[in-house]
């Protein structure tokens, strides 16, 4: 079974990520709440497109920083932007770029098929591909930071928004 990598699993990594989306000129208002609901702006968007179990439930309230409504669930981190064109007011929060997860590029693979990007110079591991298509490809998940890690019987690939893991004896 694929899963988006769980803030649980990220501990160390994600702390500074509280501390980037948690802290605002508001006080405590960003502070972990257990047990939030979904900000109406997001709400839709979610069950559109059936993201509810891959995201997690939320971790906080809602939170304004400047013009950008952010919500931060247990899996991502949402931001609604009301400027934006309709279509493109939601998206994840770059947090795999905040959190220092990109790698240096590669060389892309020859494998004429294989999912390259130029731009971060890595390629989706094929494991992930449907997956990745799933969960909206580059404009939601983002395009690939790091190129696949196996460690520890699991296995990892890092994106501009998210991450995606694996148990390595489950199929893809």
């Amino acid at each position: 079974e694929m899963r988006l990598l769980s803030l649980r699993r990220l501990t160390v990594l994600l702390a500074p990520c509280f501390v980037l989306t948690a802290c605002n000129s508001a006080g405590l208002e960003g502070t972990p709440q257990p047990g939030s609901a979904i900000a109406p702006e997001f709400a839709e968007w979610i069950a559109d497109r059936e993201l509810a179990g891959d995201f997690g439930d939320p971790l906080m309230s809602a939170r304004r920083e400047g013009g950008i409504l952010r919500q931060t669930f247990l899996n991502a981190e949402l931001a609604f932007d009301t400027e934006a064109a309709a279509d493109s007011r939601v998206s994840l929060s770059p947090l795999g770029l905040t959190l220092g997860l990109a790698e240096p590029p590669v060389s892309q693979p020859p494998d004429p098929a294989a999912r390259y990007f130029a731009r971060t110079g890595h390629t989706v591991y094929t494991g992930f591909l449907e997956a990745y298509g799933r969960l909206g490809g580059e404009g939601v998940v983002g395009a690939p930071i790091s190129e696949v890690r196996f460690e520890e019987g699991m296995i990892y690939q890092y994106f501009a928004n998210l991450g995606l893991y694996r148990e390595q004896g489950a199929p893809p």
